[in-house]
């Protein structure tokens, strides 16, 4: 992860949110959630009483959306066990990865 740069994602969690599924085939850089999508996020997140509901909220906008790396820690620390932070840390590494392979083969079969 780079500061600065975005990772993947397609959307939020809520279509009424969703402005942010602008990711291209070019492999291009994505604007990552605006401050105030990912506030709104993390409450919703807070507001949530068992960890379950916590990992489904957060598994969803991980796979939707692009964040800055101070959001990716940002969105870790609202998890009390280290395995859960690890969970959703390898998730948005996968994520990217998943996304990077798909668009490096997109621009070698052009």
């Amino acid at each position: 992860m780079v500061d600065e740069k975005s990772l993947q994602g397609r959307g939020w969690y809520d279509d009424d949110l969703n402005d942010h599924d602008d990711y291209g085939s070019t492999g291009a850089y994505q604007h990552p959630m605006s401050t105030m999508d990912f506030d709104r996020l993390i409450n919703r997140i807070r507001e949530q009483h068992f960890r379950d509901q916590k990992k489904i909220m957060a598994r969803d906008a991980i796979t939707r959306n692009y964040f800055l790396t101070a959001q990716v820690v940002q969105l870790l620390q609202q998890f009390s066990f280290e395995n859960d932070k690890m969970e959703m840390a390898k998730l948005v590494y996968f994520t990217d990865l998943k996304e990077i392979m798909k668009n490096r083969c997109n621009h070698q079969q052009r």
